[in-house]
Parts: structure tokens; C-alpha cells; sequence
């Protein structure tokens, strides 16, 4: 199986590119890791499962990604969760409900360095990283799937609506 998967290139512009260099750089030559994309990429990938791309997730120890610079918790973050690969993503600090926990369902990393002790640990310690990758692979199930997060919006809005009710 692959060691470490990156679903991103080098010519990825700031974070990512960073980070895929980081990975061919330092694991390239000593474990099998994956970078770049699988199966259809961009608005046409995102239309229909991609087996090629699940196949690899699944195939996959650790799963390094990094946030777009417009938003936390993308589609790559969610779908290595899923498939309970350990996942290792830059610090998130937008307050959410049911927050993604460093160490307990998946590793932030702030800083190359960060990042490379975090995976020099974990690449050797592979029993600790399944069970981090469980947890979060069911902290996902049970509060990320996309019936969790339309639940959470209407509880929100009845909320409002209590709390008009009631001031009124």
C-alpha cells in the first residue's frame, strides 16, 4: 500500500504546492507515496464518483492535504476522514459544532516541521495513527455527513425562531 498520499501537485499554488514538495522531498525515496490527482479533475470530477481516487485514499496510511486559502474543511479533508485514512491537515480555527480534534481524529500541522515530526512519528507508529484515523473516520460519520449538517442548520433556524417567539 501507499505510505503517504498527497491529492494535489507541485505546481499547486501556495500551501499545497509547498506541501507536495515536502512529501517528494523527505519520503520520496525512503517509503511509496502518492502525489497528484486521480480520475477527473475539478467540476467534472466532482459529478461523479471517481473509483481511481477512493481506490488510492483506501489504499493510503497517511493522507496529507492542506486547506484552500478561501475556506476550512474541503472536500479532500473529508473524504480521507471518510475512508479512515489518517489524515494530517493545517490548523482549522473557524469555530464549528462537533469540532475536528488534533490528535484524536486527525493531526494540524502549523509549520513544515510540524508537519514532518508529526508524520516521522506516525509512518512508525501505525497502530497509534488506527486509531486516530478511526476515531475520526466515525466522528465524521456520525457529525459531517451531509444529513448532519442540514440537521444542524435546521436546529439552528428553530432555534432563531424560539428565541423570536419567545421575545415577543
Amino acid at each position: 500500500g501507499v505510505n503517504i498520499a498527497v491529492f494535489f501537485t507541485f505546481n499547486g499554488r501556495g500551501n499545497r504546492g509547498k506541501i507536495s514538495k515536502i512529501i517528494r522531498d523527505n519520503y520520496g525515496e525512503k517509503y511509496n507515496i502518492h502525489i497528484g490527482y486521480l480520475g477527473k479533475n475539478g467540476q467534472k470530477g466532482r459529478r461523479s464518483v471517481q473509483k481511481e481516487y477512493y481506490d488510492k485514499i483506501l489504499d493510503s496510511k497517511i493522507v496529507v492535504t492542506a486547506n484552500p486559502a478561501w475556506c476550512e474543511g474541503d472536500w479532500r479533508l473529508f473524504e480521507a476522514l471518510g475512508c479512515a485514512a489518517l489524515t494530517i491537515v493545517d490548523k482549522m480555527i473557524t469555530p464549528v459544532k462537533n469540532r475536528l480534534e488534533d490528535g484524536k481524529h486527525l493531526l494540524y500541522y502549523e509549520s513544515k516541521n510540524e508537519l514532518i515530526k508529526k508524520i516521522d512519528y506516525y509512518i512508525k507508529n501505525l497502530d497509534e495513527a488506527q486509531m486516530i484515523a478511526t476515531s475520526g473516520h466515525n466522528h465524521v460519520l456520525k457529525h459531517h455527513t451531509a444529513k448532519a449538517r442540514i440537521d444542524e442548520i435546521l436546529e439552528e433556524i428553530k432555534n432563531i425562531e424560539r428565541k423570536q417567539v419567545n421575545e415577543n
